[in-house]
């Protein structure tokens, strides 16, 4: 994973993001057997260039999902915090904290269509 480089030219890991993501078609949200995605490896290493890089090129919903809990349920930014990398955290956090609020949105909506329908039900019935 080029999360885990310990290159810190950021051209570079930017040049091969370009590469994995149109010569490959690889998307950065994919998970391994533990659960993790470009971000929770580009956590330890506390890789912001690849982390910006995805932010300006990356479909939102592909960095949303990247950015899921692990199978341990760590998420990215505790990744990035337990391996001392605070800048890295501070950034992927806002991306866990939306993909936070859009599962807790699609709750809510379920609830609101599922109300309806049973009130649509009972006036009916």
């Amino acid at each position: 994973w080029l999360g885990l480089t310990n290159c810190q030219d950021e051209e570079s890991i930017v040049n091969m993001c370009i590469w994995i993501r149109k010569t490959l078609n690889i998307r950065f949200d994919e998970l391994n057997k533990e659960g993790h995605s470009a971000f929770h490896k580009a956590a330890f290493k506390g890789n912001v260039a690849l982390l910006k890089w995805c932010i300006c090129e990356v479909e939102k919903s592909e960095i949303l999902s990247g950015c899921k809990p692990d199978n341990k349920l760590q998420r990215p930014s505790d990744i990035a915090l337990r391996c001392g990398h605070a800048q890295f955290a501070n950034l992927v956090k806002a991306y866990e904290v939306d993909s936070d609020n859009l599962k807790r949105k699609a709750h809510e909506n379920h609830h609101v269509r599922k109300e309806k329908l049973q009130k649509v039900l009972l006036d009916h019935y």
